[in-house]
């Protein structure tokens, strides 16, 4: 099971997107993870994980003018893109 990145572009944006074969984001995830200390697992009480990777992500794409999307594989496992724009001077 290996997580698959695929970078491309296009005239004006450059996409990362990285891929897992895992079990993906149920739809509670997709509405609720870039919200902060949001845990899909509420069974879980973790020291070291509270639940802010993909927040921070997404601020850190909004201050560079990118976008931060979140899905799920035709065949399932997660999806998530990142999308920034190629500034040409």
């Amino acid at each position: 099971m290996a997580v698959k990145l695929i970078i491309h572009n296009t005239e004006d944006s450059l996409f990362i997107r990285v891929m897992d074969p895992g079990k993906g984001f149920s739809a509670q995830d997709l509405e609720h993870t870039k919200k902060e200390f949001y845990c899909e697992d509420t069974s879980r009480h973790s020291a070291v994980n509270y639940g802010i990777e993909l927040l921070n992500m997404d601020r850190i794409m909004k201050v560079h003018v990118g976008e931060l999307e979140l899905g799920n594989g035709e065949k399932g496992g997660a999806v998530v893109t990142l999308k920034l724009l190629l500034w040409i001077r």
